[in-house]
């Protein structure tokens, strides 16, 4: 089992990656207007320019899209390339104003995308605490019994197999252990909603549980899990061995 670290991709190697890429995009839309290209939709690709150009489109298309840049405007895009690669320095903006200005605009949009995902999970977590058989503890970890063994708990420290399935509240499963061995951990070296409701688990307990993001990753990303997201287990705790 790998429950997914803190380290992956910062957004300020986004940002720089993301920069790189407007700057390439740039240079092959002139080179789509030098050449009298065809639309995207008659494109023939017959030569290395044709080819390289539209892998870079749909490399740059594909980046934005997954940055959440939203509505771009491509002919302003195009005209602005074409002046700065002609030298034009009496453009609206300098390069460094460009980057400053991406840098900034990039980092606003992860701010709002990680607020809606927060308010979105502590809507969640809201109405489904009204449901029956759902229980909230004191941390506000909430769990629903699914089925109920008799062996014993764990306590922190203790080693723990499990089989488990994670996914995001729009139902998107994320990692699951099923198909393969069953997991083992520590209590103690899991995050916070784990390391609490394996303790309240018994040996052939399979439990539902609802993690707020304070008890997951919080405000840092997890491997595909974004910054500020509830997350959702179901867990079959098989062994403890102390």
């Amino acid at each position: 089992m790998h429950f997914y670290g803190c380290g992956i991709l910062y957004f300020c190697r986004q940002n720089n990656k993301l920069m790189r890429y407007l700057t390439i995009l740039s240079l092959s839309l002139i080179l789509f207007a030098c050449n009298n290209s065809a639309s995207v939709s008659e494109a023939e690709l017959t030569t290395d320019i044709d080819s390289v150009s539209y892998a870079l489109g749909v490399n740059i298309g594909s980046s934005l899209l997954q940055q959440g840049a939203g509505d771009l405007d491509f002919e302003l895009m195009l005209a602005a390339a074409e002046r700065a690669y002609a030298g034009d320095t009496a453009m609206l903006m300098s390069a460094q104003q460009a980057n400053v200005y991406l840098s900034e605009f990039f980092k606003r949009k992860q701010r709002e995308a990680t607020m809606k995902t927060l308010e979105e999970g502590r809507a969640f977590l809201e109405e489904n605490k009204q449901r029956p058989g759902v229980v909230t503890t004191a941390s506000g970890l909430q769990y629903e019994v699914l089925s109920s063994g008799s062996g014993i708990s764990p306590v922190m420290g203790d080693s723990v197999t499990f089989h488990y399935t994670g996914s995001f509240i729009n139902g998107e499963i994320f990692e699951t252990s099923i198909g393969r061995e069953p997991a083992k951990s520590k209590i103690g070296g899991l995050m916070r909603g784990w390391n609490e409701a394996l303790q309240l688990m018994k040996e052939g307990d399979k439990w539902k549980l609802y993690i707020p993001s304070e008890l997951a990753y919080g405000s840092m990303s997890g491997g595909v899990i974004p910054p500020n997201s509830t997350l959702i287990f179901e867990v079959e705790l098989i062994a403890v061995k102390k």
